[in-house]
């Protein structure tokens, strides 16, 4: 279905295995479920389905939004950001920020963050960033997740970088579940207006309940500004 009837069985246990490496263990409990069609959830309806999971499927005119306030309250969410950054030095600054939303299925998440940002000789620079999103469940109980983000953007000649992005993820702390992202990248100004960028990713998921093999991914960009 969904455009993809001539694709054969190993492609799509591929691309199912990616689809639960990339989303949060939950969902991919509930994705399973649904696909095993073990789960009934009250209110749980097929637009939300299509939202959270990317999905395509057709939607009856019963499941559709009736008004213009159940349309809007199913795709906003609200809340309150804040963000502070100090200079230490001239080439050094600190700050950290904090976010308080909830989301459009009433779920309440509090993320709090740290980061240092470094420029290092006159053109390159790097990047630190940690983070903690506490989140209350509109289901009832509690789920924190933690994040660490590192960047570095290293002058080779005019025009020319090399990146380094390192990326962790332990979607629950309750939980032996972890991400890491590995990605070497170069980026390149050719001419004025025009990006041209490459990026290996290295992806790995390991834990007491999923220990996936190495996945390399190489990604191409070209930018163009007018």
């Amino acid at each position: 279905g969904l455009g993809h009837d001539d694709m054969n069985q190993s492609k799509r246990e591929n691309v199912f295995i990616q689809i639960l490496e990339a989303i949060d263990p939950d969902d991919g409990k509930i994705l399973m479920a649904a696909i095993q069609k073990k789960f009934r959830i009250k209110g749980l309806t097929i637009p939300q389905l299509n939202k959270i999971f990317d999905l395509n499927m057709p939607v009856s005119e019963k499941n559709k939004p009736t008004n213009d306030k159940e349309k809007k309250e199913e795709e906003q969410s609200s809340g309150i950001t804040s963000k502070f950054e100090y200079n230490l030095t001239k080439n050094v600054r600190v700050g950290a920020s904090y976010m308080r939303e909830t989301l459009s299925n009433e779920d309440i998440q509090d993320v709090k963050a740290a980061l240092l940002k470094a420029r290092i000789g006159e053109a390159s620079s790097t990047m630190v960033e940690i983070g903690q999103n506490d989140k209350e469940l509109n289901s009832g109980g509690e789920r924190s997740s933690r994040y660490a983000f590192w960047q570095s953007h290293l002058y080779l000649k005019r025009g020319m970088y090399f990146l380094m992005t390192f990326e962790y993820l332990k979607s629950d702390l309750n939980e032996d579940a972890h991400r890491y992202r590995v990605s070497p990248g170069f980026q390149y100004f050719p001419w004025q207006r025009l990006e041209v960028r490459f990026d290996l990713q290295n992806n790995k998921s390991y834990g007491e309940t999923l220990n996936t093999q190495d996945r390399w991914d190489l990604l191409g960009q070209v930018h163009l500004w007018f």
